[in-house]
Protein backbone atom coordinates (compact mmCIF):
# COMPACT_ATOMS: atom_id res chain seq x y z
CA UNK A 1 0.00 0.00 0.00
CA UNK A 2 1.31 3.42 -0.95
CA UNK A 3 1.41 6.21 1.58
CA UNK A 4 1.82 9.92 1.00
CA UNK A 5 3.72 12.57 2.90
CA UNK A 6 4.60 16.23 2.45
CA UNK A 7 8.23 17.23 2.05
CA UNK A 8 10.06 20.51 1.72
CA UNK A 9 13.50 19.73 0.28
CA UNK A 10 14.41 23.42 0.17
CA UNK A 11 14.24 23.55 3.95
CA UNK A 12 11.80 26.45 3.95
CA UNK A 13 9.24 24.81 6.22
CA UNK A 14 8.75 28.02 8.17
CA UNK A 15 7.33 29.63 5.04
CA UNK A 16 4.10 27.54 4.95
CA UNK A 17 4.22 27.08 1.19
CA UNK A 18 6.47 25.03 -1.10
CA UNK A 19 5.57 21.60 0.31
CA UNK A 20 5.11 18.86 -2.23
CA UNK A 21 3.45 15.47 -2.05
CA UNK A 22 5.71 12.43 -2.14
CA UNK A 23 4.31 8.91 -2.55
CA UNK A 24 6.23 5.91 -1.23
CA UNK A 25 5.55 2.17 -1.30
CA UNK A 26 7.66 1.07 1.67
CA UNK A 27 7.76 2.70 5.08
CA UNK A 28 11.54 2.26 5.07
CA UNK A 29 11.60 4.87 2.29
CA UNK A 30 10.04 7.29 4.75
CA UNK A 31 13.20 7.11 6.86
CA UNK A 32 15.18 8.74 4.04
CA UNK A 33 12.80 11.70 3.94
CA UNK A 34 12.84 11.99 7.73
CA UNK A 35 16.59 12.55 7.50
CA UNK A 36 16.84 14.77 4.44
CA UNK A 37 14.56 17.76 4.96
CA UNK A 38 11.41 19.19 6.50
CA UNK A 39 8.54 16.71 6.39
CA UNK A 40 5.00 16.16 7.59
CA UNK A 41 2.55 13.25 7.75
CA UNK A 42 -0.15 15.64 6.52
CA UNK A 43 -0.92 16.39 2.88
CA UNK A 44 -2.23 19.90 2.17
CA UNK A 45 -4.05 21.39 -0.78
CA UNK A 46 -1.58 23.03 -3.18
CA UNK A 47 1.25 22.34 -0.71
CA UNK A 48 0.11 25.22 1.48
CA UNK A 49 0.74 24.27 5.13
CA UNK A 50 -2.49 25.33 6.77
CA UNK A 51 -5.12 23.45 8.80
CA UNK A 52 -7.91 24.59 6.47
CA UNK A 53 -6.01 22.94 3.60
CA UNK A 54 -5.86 19.50 5.25
CA UNK A 55 -6.44 16.78 2.64
CA UNK A 56 -5.25 13.54 4.22
CA UNK A 57 -2.89 11.84 6.61
CA UNK A 58 -1.50 8.32 6.12
CA UNK A 59 0.57 8.00 9.28
CA UNK A 60 0.89 9.43 12.77
CA UNK A 61 3.99 11.23 14.02
CA UNK A 62 4.85 11.79 17.68
CA UNK A 63 7.44 14.24 18.99
CA UNK A 64 9.04 13.31 22.33
CA UNK A 65 11.22 16.09 23.71
CA UNK A 66 10.95 16.30 27.50
CA UNK A 67 12.22 12.93 28.73
CA UNK A 68 8.80 11.72 29.84
CA UNK A 69 8.96 8.94 27.24
CA UNK A 70 12.23 7.16 26.48
CA UNK A 71 13.27 5.39 23.30
CA UNK A 72 13.03 2.07 25.15
CA UNK A 73 9.45 2.94 26.18
CA UNK A 74 8.58 3.72 22.57
CA UNK A 75 10.10 0.44 21.40
CA UNK A 76 8.05 -1.44 24.00
CA UNK A 77 4.88 0.34 22.84
CA UNK A 78 5.52 -0.61 19.23
CA UNK A 79 6.28 -4.22 20.17
CA UNK A 80 3.29 -4.61 22.51
CA UNK A 81 0.88 -3.36 19.85
CA UNK A 82 2.70 -5.17 16.99
CA UNK A 83 2.97 -1.91 15.06
CA UNK A 84 5.04 -1.00 12.06
CA UNK A 85 7.12 2.01 12.99
CA UNK A 86 10.24 4.14 12.84
CA UNK A 87 12.04 5.94 15.64
CA UNK A 88 14.35 8.79 14.66
CA UNK A 89 16.39 10.91 17.05
CA UNK A 90 16.56 14.71 16.76
CA UNK A 91 19.61 16.96 16.86
CA UNK A 92 18.82 17.62 20.55
CA UNK A 93 18.90 13.93 21.52
CA UNK A 94 20.85 13.50 24.78
CA UNK A 95 21.83 17.18 24.70
CA UNK A 96 20.94 19.67 27.42
CA UNK A 97 18.55 22.42 26.26
CA UNK A 98 18.92 25.48 28.45
CA UNK A 99 17.86 24.43 31.93
CA UNK A 100 16.46 21.13 30.65
CA UNK A 101 18.82 18.18 31.20
CA UNK A 102 19.94 15.83 28.45
CA UNK A 103 17.39 13.12 27.67
CA UNK A 104 16.00 11.03 24.83
CA UNK A 105 14.59 13.35 22.19
CA UNK A 106 13.06 11.59 19.23
CA UNK A 107 10.12 11.07 16.91
CA UNK A 108 7.95 8.02 16.39
CA UNK A 109 6.24 7.39 13.07
CA UNK A 110 3.55 4.74 12.56
CA UNK A 111 1.25 4.30 9.53
CA UNK A 112 -2.48 4.47 10.19
CA UNK A 113 -4.27 1.27 9.21
CA UNK A 114 -6.06 3.36 6.54
CA UNK A 115 -5.85 6.97 5.38
CA UNK A 116 -7.62 9.74 7.29
CA UNK A 117 -9.23 12.32 5.01
CA UNK A 118 -11.08 14.42 7.59
CA UNK A 119 -9.17 16.82 9.84
CA UNK A 120 -11.73 16.46 12.62
CA UNK A 121 -11.10 12.71 12.73
CA UNK A 122 -7.34 13.20 12.53
CA UNK A 123 -7.35 15.61 15.46
CA UNK A 124 -9.76 13.49 17.53
CA UNK A 125 -7.65 10.36 17.06
CA UNK A 126 -4.42 12.17 17.82
CA UNK A 127 -5.96 13.65 20.97
CA UNK A 128 -7.03 10.17 22.08
CA UNK A 129 -3.54 8.83 21.42
CA UNK A 130 -1.88 11.71 23.27
CA UNK A 131 -3.96 11.01 26.37
CA UNK A 132 -1.95 7.85 26.83
CA UNK A 133 1.44 8.80 25.39
CA UNK A 134 3.51 11.68 26.87
CA UNK A 135 4.41 13.27 23.54
CA UNK A 136 4.12 16.90 22.45
CA UNK A 137 0.41 17.83 22.40
CA UNK A 138 1.02 20.05 19.36
CA UNK A 139 1.33 16.91 17.23
CA UNK A 140 -2.44 17.05 16.69
CA UNK A 141 -2.12 20.37 14.86
CA UNK A 142 -3.35 20.34 11.27
CA UNK A 143 -0.35 22.34 10.05
CA UNK A 144 2.29 20.33 11.90
CA UNK A 145 5.66 19.65 10.28
CA UNK A 146 9.01 18.36 11.51
CA UNK A 147 12.61 19.31 10.86
CA UNK A 148 14.98 16.49 9.83
CA UNK A 149 15.90 13.75 12.27
CA UNK A 150 19.58 13.24 12.94
CA UNK A 151 19.57 9.45 12.96
CA UNK A 152 17.17 6.55 12.46
CA UNK A 153 17.41 4.68 15.73
CA UNK A 154 14.94 1.84 15.26
CA UNK A 155 12.66 0.18 12.74
CA UNK A 156 9.99 -2.45 13.30
CA UNK A 157 7.70 -4.35 10.94
CA UNK A 158 4.08 -4.85 11.89
CA UNK A 159 0.62 -3.45 11.28
CA UNK A 160 -0.83 0.03 11.04
CA UNK A 161 -2.33 1.85 14.01
CA UNK A 162 -6.14 1.50 13.96
CA UNK A 163 -7.90 4.83 14.08
CA UNK A 164 -11.55 5.01 15.09
CA UNK A 165 -14.46 6.86 13.52
CA UNK A 166 -15.39 9.22 16.34
CA UNK A 167 -18.92 10.61 15.82
CA UNK A 168 -19.22 14.33 15.38
CA UNK A 169 -20.65 15.94 18.53
CA UNK A 170 -24.26 17.01 18.23
CA UNK A 171 -24.44 20.74 18.79
CA UNK A 172 -27.58 22.55 19.82
CA UNK A 173 -28.25 25.69 17.78
CA UNK A 174 -27.66 28.91 19.73
CA UNK A 175 -30.76 30.33 21.38
CA UNK A 176 -32.03 33.16 19.11
CA UNK A 177 -33.67 34.85 22.11
CA UNK A 178 -30.31 36.30 23.16
CA UNK A 179 -30.10 38.50 20.08
CA UNK A 180 -33.85 39.19 20.08
CA UNK A 181 -33.64 40.49 23.64
CA UNK A 182 -30.27 42.18 23.18
CA UNK A 183 -28.72 40.13 25.96
CA UNK A 184 -25.26 38.64 25.59
CA UNK A 185 -24.61 35.07 26.85
CA UNK A 186 -22.56 35.12 30.04
CA UNK A 187 -19.49 33.56 28.43
CA UNK A 188 -19.37 36.38 25.87
CA UNK A 189 -19.81 38.95 28.63
CA UNK A 190 -16.86 37.37 30.42
CA UNK A 191 -14.77 37.55 27.25
CA UNK A 192 -15.55 41.24 26.91
CA UNK A 193 -14.70 42.10 30.50
CA UNK A 194 -11.56 39.95 30.68
CA UNK A 195 -9.54 40.53 27.49
CA UNK A 196 -6.04 39.03 27.31
CA UNK A 197 -2.76 40.86 27.44
CA UNK A 198 -0.25 40.98 24.60
CA UNK A 199 -0.01 37.92 22.41
CA UNK A 200 -3.66 36.94 22.07
CA UNK A 201 -5.59 40.12 21.50
CA UNK A 202 -6.36 39.71 17.78
CA UNK A 203 -7.51 36.14 18.29
CA UNK A 204 -9.68 37.22 21.22
CA UNK A 205 -11.40 39.89 19.09
CA UNK A 206 -11.97 37.28 16.39
CA UNK A 207 -13.52 34.80 18.85
CA UNK A 208 -15.85 37.36 20.42
CA UNK A 209 -17.21 38.44 17.02
CA UNK A 210 -17.55 34.82 15.84
CA UNK A 211 -19.49 33.88 18.97
CA UNK A 212 -21.84 36.82 18.58
CA UNK A 213 -22.47 35.92 14.94
CA UNK A 214 -23.46 32.39 15.94
CA UNK A 215 -25.97 33.79 18.43
CA UNK A 216 -27.63 35.93 15.76
CA UNK A 217 -26.27 39.37 16.62
CA UNK A 218 -25.64 41.82 13.78
CA UNK A 219 -22.18 42.55 12.47
CA UNK A 220 -22.37 46.09 13.82
CA UNK A 221 -23.29 44.76 17.27
CA UNK A 222 -20.28 42.47 17.17
CA UNK A 223 -17.92 45.23 16.03
CA UNK A 224 -19.21 47.62 18.71
CA UNK A 225 -18.79 44.96 21.40
CA UNK A 226 -15.24 44.20 20.32
CA UNK A 227 -14.37 47.89 20.17
CA UNK A 228 -15.67 48.33 23.73
CA UNK A 229 -12.98 46.06 25.18
CA UNK A 230 -10.11 47.73 26.98
CA UNK A 231 -7.16 46.69 24.88
CA UNK A 232 -4.16 48.57 23.54
CA UNK A 233 -4.63 47.41 19.98
CA UNK A 234 -4.74 49.59 16.84
CA UNK A 235 -8.31 50.32 15.77
CA UNK A 236 -7.61 48.97 12.29
CA UNK A 237 -6.56 45.59 13.71
CA UNK A 238 -9.59 45.46 16.02
CA UNK A 239 -11.95 46.15 13.12
CA UNK A 240 -10.25 43.60 10.85
CA UNK A 241 -10.34 40.85 13.49
CA UNK A 242 -13.99 41.57 14.33
CA UNK A 243 -15.13 41.48 10.71
CA UNK A 244 -13.18 38.30 10.00
CA UNK A 245 -14.52 36.63 13.14
CA UNK A 246 -18.09 37.63 12.36
CA UNK A 247 -17.82 36.25 8.83
CA UNK A 248 -16.46 32.94 10.15
CA UNK A 249 -19.16 32.72 12.83
CA UNK A 250 -21.91 33.15 10.25
CA UNK A 251 -20.60 30.17 8.26
CA UNK A 252 -20.73 27.76 11.21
Amino acid sequence: MKISLSINPAGEAWAQRHFKIQEISLIRELADYMLSGAWSPIVWSEGYRKTDNFLSCDYLALDCDDGAWTIESAKSWLAKNELKGIIGTTKSHQVAKGEKPACDRFRVVVPWDRPITDYRLYRANMEELLRNIPADKACKDGARFFYPCKKIEYFQNGKGYPWINIPKPVQRPPNPQYAANGILPKFIQDMLTNPPGEGGRNTHCFKVAAAMAKFGFSEQDAISAVQSMRMTLPEKEVLSAAKSGYKTGRKR
